[in-house]
C-alpha cells in the first residue's frame, strides 16, 4: 500500500515538473519570437506614423524619429528608400532636416538575435507655405490679405497670365510644364512654337483672360501679374486653385519674384539665374556709381507721341543704373511731356520704344520733328537717338537686365564725348572706330553689311551680334565682320577691343533699324550707321551652382512607397520570424509520453 502511494506521489511530482518545464519552453519561445517596438516623432510627440510639416522659402525643419525596444537590434534608417544611417542598441533615433516640400517616407528596420526583425514607418508631408507680404502679391487684393499658398506637390500643369510670368517660367526651366498662356506671351520663341504645335493653349488676353479656359486646362498652379482682372483672381481662389501673383515695383523685386517662382516650381536654375543677373547689374553699377551729375546724360524715353516714363517705373530705374538721368523723373508713372518742356530740359540722349505701332514710329517721330532740330536739342543734333525693344523695358522679367546693358551701351557715345572733353589736348584714344557714312541694306538673302575697326596697336577683338559672340580676331590692328542677315528688325553689332598689355577694353557698337516699311518701299533702302564707342564693364563670371548630395522627396504622392495598414501588417508577418512552434509541440508530446509511461507503471504495480 505504501509502495502504491509512493508511486502516485512520484507520478504527480514528475507530472507537475514536466508541466512547469513545458510552460517555460512556451514562454521562452513566445518571448524570443517578438519583443515589440515603440515608435515616436517630435512633431506630434506620440506614436503617429503619418503627419505634416510646414516650411517657408529659405527655411527648413528638423524632425526627430525614435524607436525603442527591450532587446538589442541593429537599426538601419532610410528616407525615400535611400539609406541614411545605422546604429545598434535597444533604442535608436534619426534627426532629419527637410529643406524642400514633398512626400517623405521614413523607415527603420531592426535586426536582432536569431535574425528577428522589427520595422517602423512614418509618412511625412512637407508643405511649402507662401504667406509673407512680399512673396505673393495676390494679397494686395481686398479680402485676400491673409491668403496663404500651400504647395506639397510639384506643379505639373502651370498657367501663366502675363508675358512677364511666361518669360520667368521659361528662364528658370519650368517651360515644359506650362500648358496655358495669354495671346501676348511671345517670348522666348519656344512659346510661339509650342502654341503652333498645340502644346500650349491660349487663355485669352492679358487683361481679358477666360476663367473657363483656365479651368478647362486643369492647372495645379496659376501665375498672374498686376493688370490681370481682379474678378478672375477672386474666382480662382474661391474654387481652390493655387494662385501666385507678381507685382514687382523695382528690379530687386523682379529678382525676388524669380526666386520665389523657382521655389514654388522646384527649379534649381532660378537661384543661379538670379546670381547671374545680379552680377551683370553689379558690373554696370561698378562703372556708373561714381559718375558725377554732369557726367550723366540727360535722357528722354519716348514711348510715342512724347508719352514717357517718370519716377517709380522700371524704365526710370534702367536709365539710372545705366548711368543716365531721366528728365521725366520729377513726375511719377507714365504721362505725356509737352514739347516746350522737352525742349527746355534739352535731353542729351533720346531712347525710343519700339513697342508702339511699327518698329520705327517713336524714332521717326523724333527725327522728323523740325521743331526739335530748330531748337537744337542736344540728342537730335548730335545724333544720339536710339531705338530699344519695348518688351524688355516694360516686362517685369529677367530681360530687364538686358535693357540696362543696352541702354548703357547707348550712353557710350556720350561717355566717349565727355572723356574727349576731359582729355583736352591729349592724344586721342588708342582704339578708334571707322564705318562708312551709309550702307545699303535689302531683304535679299546673301546681301551683306561690313563693319571694320582699325587700331594703332594689336588688340583682341570680340565681334558680337545682339549680344552673342559671332567672331573673334586675336592680336590684330585691323578687323572686319560681315553680316548677311537682312531680315527687318533691330540690329546691334559690337566690337569689343581688349589691349593685352594694359588689360583695358573698349566697346564700339553699330545700331541700325531695318523696318518693314523701308523694305517694301525700295529693294535697296539706305540705313545710316553710327559708330558708338562705349566703355565696357569687366566680364562677369558666371555663377556655377555647387552640386551637393542630398535626399530629395518623391515628386508626387503616387510615386512614394507609402504602405497601407494592411500592407504594413503583411510586411511585419513576412519579415518577422514565426513563433517557435516546434518547441511547444515537443513539450506537449513529452508531457503525454511521460503521463502514459507513469500510468502504465501504476497499473502494473496494482
Amino acid at each position: 500500500m505504501d509502495k502504491e502511494r509512493n508511486n502516485k506521489v512520484k507520478y504527480f511530482i514528475l507530472l507537475f515538473s514536466v508541466f512547469l518545464f513545458s510552460l517555460s519552453l512556451i514562454s521562452v519561445s513566445l518571448a524570443s519570437a517578438s519583443s515589440g517596438i515603440t515608435q515616436w516623432n517630435s512633431v506630434t510627440e506620440d506614436a503617429s506614423d503619418s503627419f505634416s510639416v510646414d516650411i517657408h522659402i529659405d527655411d527648413s525643419a528638423e524632425v526627430e524619429f525614435t524607436v525603442s525596444s527591450d532587446l538589442t537590434y541593429g537599426w538601419t534608417w532610410s528616407v525615400n528608400k535611400e539609406k541614411i544611417e545605422e546604429s545598434e542598441g535597444e533604442n535608436s533615433n534619426l534627426f532629419y532636416v527637410v529643406e524642400e516640400y514633398g512626400i517623405y517616407n521614413v523607415s527603420v528596420v531592426g535586426i536582432g538575435e536569431n535574425e528577428t526583425t522589427e520595422c517602423a514607418y512614418w509618412n511625412v508631408t512637407v508643405w511649402l507655405v507662401i504667406e509673407d507680404e512680399d512673396e505673393n502679391d495676390v494679397r494686395e487684393l481686398e479680402g485676400l490679405e491673409d491668403y496663404i499658398l500651400r504647395i506639397s506637390k510639384r506643379p505639373e500643369r502651370i498657367i501663366s497670365m502675363a508675358p512677364s510670368c511666361t518669360e520667368i517660367l521659361f528662364a528658370i526651366g519650368a517651360g515644359d510644364r506650362v500648358v496655358g498662356v495669354t495671346d501676348f506671351c511671345d517670348y522666348p520663341p519656344e512659346v510661339e512654337e509650342k502654341k503652333d504645335e498645340g502644346k500650349i493653349k491660349s487663355i485669352g488676353g492679358y487683361s481679358t483672360p477666360s476663367f473657363e479656359k483656365i479651368v478647362d486646362l486643369e492647372p495645379d498652379l496659376v501665375v498672374g501679374a498686376y493688370g490681370n482682372p481682379d474678378d478672375v483672381i477672386y474666382r480662382l481662389v474661391e474654387f481652390g486653385y493655387p494662385v501666385y501673383a507678381q507685382h514687382p515695383k523695382n528690379i530687386e523685386e523682379i529678382l525676388a519674384h524669380i526666386k520665389v517662382t523657382g521655389a514654388i516650381t522646384k527649379c534649381d536654375e532660378a537661384s543661379s539665374l538670379v546670381n547671374e543677373l545680379r552680377e551683370r547689374l553689379d558690373d554696370i553699377e561698378d562703372q556708373t556709381d561714381s559718375l558725377e551729375e554732369e557726367q550723366r546724360p540727360r535722357v528722354f524715353y519716348n514711348i510715342g507721341t512724347f508719352f514717357t516714363a517718370g519716377d517709380e517705373t522700371f524704365i526710370n530705374e534702367i536709365i539710372e543704373i545705366a548711368g543716365g538721368t531721366n528728365i521725366a523723373a520729377d513726375k511719377s508713372g507714365y504721362f505725356i511731356m509737352n514739347l516746350e518742356e522737352l525742349i527746355d530740359k534739352n535731353p542729351q540722349v533720346i531712347i525710343c520704344d519700339s513697342g508702339m505701332g511699327s518698329i520705327s514710329t517713336a524714332y521717326e517721330e523724333i527725327m522728323s520733328d523740325e521743331r526739335l532740330k530748330e531748337a537744337e536739342v542736344d540728342a537730335v543734333i548730335n545724333n544720339r537717338v536710339y531705338v530699344i525693344d519695348g518688351d524688355i523695358t516694360s516686362r517685369a522679367g529677367p530681360r530687364v537686365v538686358d535693357a540696362v546693358e543696352i541702354v548703357y551701351g547707348d550712353f557710350g557715345e556720350f561717355f566717349a564725348a565727355m572723356d574727349e572733353e576731359d582729355d583736352g589736348d591729349e592724344e586721342p584714344p588708342s582704339i578708334t572706330a571707322w564705318t562708312p557714312v551709309e550702307v545699303r541694306v535689302n531683304n535679299v538673302e546673301g546681301d551683306s553689311r561690313t563693319f571694320s575697326i582699325f587700331v594703332n596697336q594689336p588688340v583682341d577683338i570680340s565681334w558680337q551680334l545682339n549680344g552673342t559672340e559671332v567672331q573673334t580676331d586675336e592680336s590684330v590692328t585691323e578687323a572686319t565682320y560681315t553680316n548677311a542677315s537682312a531680315v527687318w528688325g533691330i540690329w546691334n553689332v559690337s566690337a569689343i577691343a581688349t589691349n593685352r598689355a594694359t588689360g583695358l577694353s573698349e566697346m564700339h557698337t553699330w545700331r541700325w533699324n531695318v523696318t518693314p516699311a523701308l523694305a517694301a518701299a525700295s529693294p535697296t533702302p539706305v540705313v545710316n550707321l553710327t559708330a558708338t564707342p562705349a566703355p565696357t564693364p569687366s566680364p562677369s563670371s558666371t555663377s556655377t551652382p555647387v552640386s551637393t548630395a542630398a535626399i530629395t522627396p518623391t515628386s508626387t504622392p503616387a510615386q512614394a512607397s507609402t504602405p497601407t495598414p494592411e500592407e504594413k501588417q503583411k510586411q511585419r508577418e513576412e519579415e518577422t520570424p514565426k513563433p517557435r512552434g516546434f518547441e511547444v509541440f515537443f513539450a506537449v508530446i513529452g508531457l503525454l509520453a511521460v503521463t502514459y509511461l507513469l500510468r502504465r507503471n501504476s497499473l502494473k504495480n496494482k
